[in-house]
């Protein structure tokens, strides 16, 4: 045998090896690349949990100004979780979450007592679709 086909067939193993280690690897990067996402995700829907319990605490203190600023943190977080996420009832929680966007906020601003009616409920749902 020459040493050209020696070396290629070195070159070849080497190569099978490299790849023989390469693709085990590359499956485990890629699914705890896909565990994190799902981790930030799981961590951005108790963000939004936490910042409703906030502005309904807040709000239940007449304390509006700051039940407005988490409520605000709230959607925005919210709306960044419906964007991003690829799960349909995520979305659709999200959904039904930023529903009352407009009102929540608006009931908020004036200082107006009724926004709890709006914030409750938002509350209970986020405490119940969002582990701890």
């Amino acid at each position: 045998m020459s040493w050209k086909i020696r070396a290629i067939i070195w070159a070849v193993l080497l190569l099978g090896a490299y790849l023989a280690g390469f693709f085990p690897q590359y499956r485990k990067a890629s699914r705890l690349e896909s565990e994190l996402d799902a981790l930030r995700v799981q961590s951005r829907m108790r963000q939004v949990r936490e910042s409703v319990s906030l502005a309904y605490w807040e709000a239940t203190r007449m304390n509006y100004g700051l039940a407005q600023e988490h409520a605000d943190r709230a959607f925005r977080t919210a709306q960044e979780v419906k964007d991003d996420t690829g799960d349909e009832a995520t979305r659709q929680l999200m959904d039904r979450l930023l529903s009352s966007r407009d009102e929540t906020l608006r009931l908020l601003k004036a200082g107006d007592g009724s926004a709890l009616s709006q914030l409750q409920p938002m509350m209970q749902s986020a405490q119940k679709a969002i582990a701890y």
